[in-house]
């Protein structure tokens, strides 16, 4: 299933005096045949030849070639072999970004992809379309439009994203989906058209959340250890779970390093409010 736009043709015939690229960006109909439009592409294949011809084992390679590839990339991404992109400059990804094999981004239009993203093999991402009609297609036209894709993401092997759609954060897409619309988040979706099929909880969330509450108890409290121990009292987590320490381990540096930074900020103040009374004597 392919998303086309009405009057593709008609919104050509009025914007001639712009650059062919500068109707691309501006998400207007464009030749994509023209000289600067193509000339992205061909830059495209340069990078993309250039990352197939890096050591797919050597993950730090890889990553430096990215960074001079895409637009931006977090910490820790990976591409793995088989990549090709229509741009490059427009995919912006966060950290701990995965592509497995052979995936395609026709990053006409920009591609935004947030932290800890697994994109399976042969997945396409598309930001591109083309009109229904042989006339506008004979004229060589194309449209764009953005993909947005949240946090804690997978999609799985043989996905496609079509133009214009925006993915939650924390979704599952199944092998095989085609996503034609926005995705809300917390939730599994599968089938052409991709359909929610099952709504999952975000634990990262959660963990967050329960961080936070123990950091607004050290508030109240006005010592970490009163602060702790309510926290222990409500945490959900087992004592005898093998995660437990390193977790309240987090909370306890993180309470302690509040009420540094809340003592250093009080001394400050105090230091100003003294000189501030001997300069009026």
């Amino acid at each position: 299933m392919i998303l086309f736009f009405d009057r593709m043709e008609g919104q050509y015939e009025e914007d001639v005096q712009m650059r062919e690229v500068e109707k691309l960006d501006a998400g207007l109909a464009y030749d994509f045949w023209d000289e600067e439009v193509n000339h992205r592409k061909l830059n495209a294949i340069e990078g993309c030849k250039k990352l197939s011809e890096t050591d797919p084992a050597d993950t730090e390679a890889i990553y430096e070639v990215l960074k001079g590839f895409f637009g931006s990339v977090g910490e820790n991404s990976n591409v793995l072999p088989g990549f090709h992109c229509d741009h490059g400059k427009n995919i912006h990804v966060g950290k701990n970004f995965l592509a497995n094999y052979n995936v395609t981004i026709l990053d006409i239009m920009p591609v935004h992809i947030g932290d800890y993203v697994m994109i399976g093999p042969n997945t396409m991402i598309v930001t591109v379309n083309h009109p229904l009609s042989p006339k506008g297609r004979r004229k060589h036209l194309g449209i764009g439009k953005p993909v947005t894709i949240g946090n804690d993401v997978w999609l799985g092997g043989n996905v496609t994203v079509l133009p214009g759609v925006t993915i939650g954060n924390n979704v599952v897409v199944a092998a095989g989906a085609v996503v034609t619309k926005d995705i809300p988040d917390n939730c599994v979706v599968a089938g052409v058209p991709a359909k929610i099929v099952k709504h999952i909880e975000n634990d990262v969330e959660e963990d967050s959340r329960r961080l936070f509450k123990h950091l607004r108890y050290a508030m109240v409290f006005r010592s970490p250890s009163l602060a702790l121990e309510h926290g222990r009292s409500k945490t959900v987590k087992s004592q005898n779970s093998p995660s437990s320490e390193p977790y309240k381990m987090a909370i306890a540096i993180s309470i302690q390093l509040l009420f540094m930074v809340m003592k250093s900020v009080l001394v400050k103040g105090l230091k100003r409010q003294a000189l501030t009374a001997v300069n009026s004597l």
